[in-house]
C-alpha cells in the first residue's frame, strides 16, 4: 500500500513512508496484544447477536479514531492513508465512496477466489459490517466529533 500511496501522490516522500512503517510495526504489536486479551475475555463467550453488537461498537470506535487521526494527519497506517488520498483526490472528500473504492480490489479477489474454489475464507460478519459502515461512520464522525479538527497536510 505504501507503493500505491506513493504512486497516487506522485512523489517519493521518505518521511511519510517512514512514518507509515513505524505505524504498521506499532499497530501490529497493539493488535496482537489486544487479540490475545480478547481471546480470553468475555467476548468469546457472548452469543452471536451480542458479538455482532460488539463488532458494530468496535467499528464505531475505529471510525471515530480514523476520523480523528486522518484529520490530524501526523502518522497514518498505509491503508488509512490510501483511503484519505483516494477520498480527497477522486471523491471530493466522500469517505463512503473512498472506503468502497479502497476495498474494491479485495472484494474482486474474494469474488474470483470464490468462483474458483466455491469457498469464502476469513470473511466474517465483522468484515461485512466494516465494509458497509466504516466509510459512512468516518464521514459522520468528521461532521459531529471534534469539529475543530480539519483535514490538512494531505500531501497531494
Amino acid at each position: 500500500m505504501i507503493t500505491i500511496n506513493t504512486i497516487l501522490i506522485r512523489k517519493i516522500d521518505l518521511k511519510r513512508i517512514g512514518k507509515s512503517i513505524i505505524f504498521m510495526v506499532l499497530f501490529s504489536y497493539l493488535v496482537s496484544w489486544l487479540s490475545s486479551i480478547l481471546k480470553h475475555s468475555l467476548v468469546m463467550t457472548m452469543n452471536l447477536p451480542m458479538r455482532i453488537l460488539f463488532d458494530l461498537f468496535g467499528i464505531c470506535l475505529v471510525s471515530l479514531g480514523v476520523s480523528m487521526y486522518q484529520r490530524v494527519n501526523w502518522m497514518l497506517h498505509p491503508a488509512d492513508d490510501l483511503m484519505q488520498i483516494v477520498r480527497f483526490k477522486f471523491f471530493n472528500g466522500n469517505s463512503t465512496k473512498a472506503m468502497f473504492a479502497v476495498y474494491l480490489p479485495a472484494i474482486i479477489i474474494v469474488a474470483i477466489t470464490f468462483l474458483i474454489s466455491h469457498q469464502i475464507v476469513a470473511i466474517n460478519i465483522g468484515t461485512i459490517l466494516g465494509l458497509l459502515f466504516q466509510g459512512p461512520m468516518i464521514g459522520i464522525c468528521d461532521r459531529i466529533c471534534f469539529k475543530r479538527l480539519k483535514h490538512h497536510n494531505l500531501g497531494h
